[in-house]
């Protein structure tokens, strides 16, 4: 393996997984209200749909780009309605703070929904579009 290209595929990872987003916001929800397995589930969520998003940037996203661009209003609405719901789910009021049980179901049911959230947002592809492009990353994979 290429070490520059190492190099930059390791900048471009952690320039899009580090700034905190609503995603990461509520990977630390979770974490907090449900305990570090329920939080580990939605980071790996997380992780699974920056990867698939990558892999997408990686092969080439011209093939994709036009899919992306007929269907980004129902994801920015999907990805809006759910981060309403959220918000709304968090702040409402609560009877009593209960230790929530978590079960192999539980934490896949996380894992799924901070999948499909993160996926539903365009701003992700975007993102790794305009970085891969500017580190040049695309010459040197081909």
């Amino acid at each position: 393996m290429d070490v520059v290209v190492f190099g930059k595929g390791l900048v471009l990872g952690v320039a899009i997984a580090a700034p905190l987003g609503p995603i990461g916001a509520l990977c630390i929800n979770r974490t907090l209200e449900r305990g570090f397995w329920a939080g580990v589930a939605g980071g790996l969520g997380t992780a699974l749909a920056d990867g698939a998003y990558a892999s997408l940037a990686g092969a080439g996203f011209t093939a994709i780009g036009g899919l992306l661009s007929r269907i980004e209003l129902p994801l920015q609405l999907f990805g809006g309605l759910f981060l309403l719901y959220l918000g709304w789910a968090a702040i409402k009021p609560r009877d009593a703070v209960v230790a929530a049980r978590v079960d192999a179901r539980g934490l896949l049911s996380t894992t799924v929904a901070t999948f499909l959230l993160t996926i539903a947002n365009p701003a992700t592809i975007l993102s790794f579009a305009a970085i891969f492009a500017g580190l040049g990353l695309a010459a040197d994979a081909g």
